[in-house]
């Protein structure tokens, strides 16, 4: 059922056409040479939101540029404040 709440509100979020976070254009995303990049959700850590893995690894920091950046980008996810 969360998965697709979390798919129900990206959905919501294109649909509605927010702008990208002036932020979202200086991080570094890194690349899309994780195991689970391009599978809808964000792998890496350094971010929070409702479209972000639930295990987060060390690992995969920088590894799954492709979901996080476009899901940035739709303010669905953003980073973390530390």
């Amino acid at each position: 059922m969360e998965s697709i709440m979390r798919y129900l509100i990206m959905a919501l979020v294109m649909a509605v056409g927010f702008a990208a976070p002036l932020a979202a254009q200086d991080i570094n995303f890194g690349n899309n040479d994780g195991e689970w990049a391009s599978d809808g959700e964000c792998d890496d850590r350094r971010f929070e939101g409702l479209a972000v893995a639930h295990i987060l690894l060390p690992d995969y920091v920088r590894k799954d540029a492709s979901d996080c950046s476009r899901l940035c980008a739709f303010g669905v996810i953003g980073l973390r404040e530390y």
